[in-house]
């Protein structure tokens, strides 16, 4: 079996959902292509290729069952003037090499499946004569910036377009319906469960005194650093430790027991969930909280993967278990965070459902959508 995944974010990032999905499928004996968000020349000036390389074939991941394409247009869409207009997005799509000559005489070139991801290689997506096609809406995208309205608009008149909408989130199910989707299956994000719990080094700059408040992920404009601030003023004998990219920086200088370590490689997060006490997920924002609730965080399951209780403001109706703990505004997180070290030392067993491993989901997925 073969499947075409095209991604929102290159090989070499960070793993987001269709990485995952993508190593699951491998697991389950399928062969997939990968292919990347094009790169431009703004993205070779501006130093963030990220691993894409321009190649007229298939080219290895470095992983068994995984094959990368990473197209190249001369024109970039983005959110920028000029860049953002509809006849920039139109230019965007001439892509080199194209898709359907680099898939031509493979075992790609009529796949079994093709799962898009990225809004703005859903019109290439369905150009790939595949026997079953899906979009992937893992997010409000109202949430980021960077999608321009001329993008926006084609992802909405596109979805109709596909066998099926995947979404992560049951508030998503609206959205996806409003665009027409013929049909519409809920597939959570999950967790690679043994690769958080396999044994590994703790990371030098890690603090070890106190218990260890964690945030693994992005900063983004939906971060809360005010609930941070305040809990940490308010509780000086935890450490509150951040690990992510920073998009978005406080106003205010941050309390001594918070620790901004940037971002780091994917393959450090067990050893920093291995130091933690607990994990944390603090979003808010005044502008889409509708938005913001629709988001199902990996990070949810990759904390209770490595056995941290985690204090949440996002609800995730599917996941019922006495170590996630939700707070329902600012000045209750830190009673929250209390309660989740006292859980965490009471030798109550923590673990995601079972049915949240990456190729449970997968397999359900599958058959979902009758292959």
């Amino acid at each position: 079996m073969t499947a075409v995944i095209f991604g929102a974010h290159p090989w070499n990032d960070t793993p987001y959902g269709l990485h995952h999905i993508a190593r699951a499928l491998v697991k389950l004996g399928w062969n997939v292509v990968y292919v990347e968000p094009a790169f431009s020349p703004l993205h070779i000036i501006s130093g963030r290729r990220r691993g894409r390389t321009f190649s007229k074939r298939l080219r290895s991941s470095g992983e068994p069952g995984i094959s990368l394409i990473s197209p190249f247009s001369l024109v970039p869409h983005a959110n920028m003037p000029l860049l953002r207009s509809s006849m920039a997005l139109k230019f965007s799509k001439l892509l080199w090499p194209a898709l359907s000559k680099t898939l031509k005489e493979t075992v790609f070139q009529s796949p079994d499946l093709v799962l898009c991801g990225s809004p703005s290689m859903i019109r290439a997506a369905i150009n790939v004569q595949a026997k079953t096609s899906a979009y992937r809406l893992a997010d409000d995208s109202r949430l980021f910036d960077v999608l321009t309205p001329a993008i926006r608009k084609e992802e909405q008149s596109c979805l109709s377009e596909f066998d099926a909408v995947l979404i992560t989130s049951p508030k998503l199910k609206v959205t996806a319906r409003n665009a027409g989707a013929r049909k519409v299956v809920f597939v959570s994000n999950g967790v690679d469960v043994n690769y958080f719990q396999t044994k590994t080094a703790i990371p030098s700059d890690m603090p070890l005194q106190g218990p260890r408040i964690l945030y693994a992920g992005a900063i983004e404009t939906w971060f809360d650093w005010n609930v941070i601030i305040n809990s940490a003023s308010s509780r000086p004998q935890y450490q509150y430790v951040i690990v992510g990219k920073v998009a978005i920086k406080p106003e205010v200088d941050l309390p001594k027991n918070v620790f901004l370590l940037g971002q780091k490689p994917y393959s450090t997060m067990p050893g920093y969930m291995r130091a933690a006490t607990v994990g944390i997920i603090p979003f808010a924002s005044s502008e889409s909280m509708d938005a913001v609730n629709a988001i199902n965080p990996i990070k949810l399951y990759e904390y209770l993967a490595a056995g941290l209780p985690v204090v949440t403001s996002i609800p995730v109706p599917h996941v019922e278990d006495a170590a996630v703990i939700v707070y329902s505004s600012a000045s209750t997180f830190s009673e929250k965070l209390d309660e989740a070290i006292e859980l965490r030392h009471s030798g109550y067993h923590i673990a995601p459902p079972k049915e949240c491993e990456w190729t449970s989901i997968v397999a359900r997925m599958l058959q979902s959508l009758n292959l």
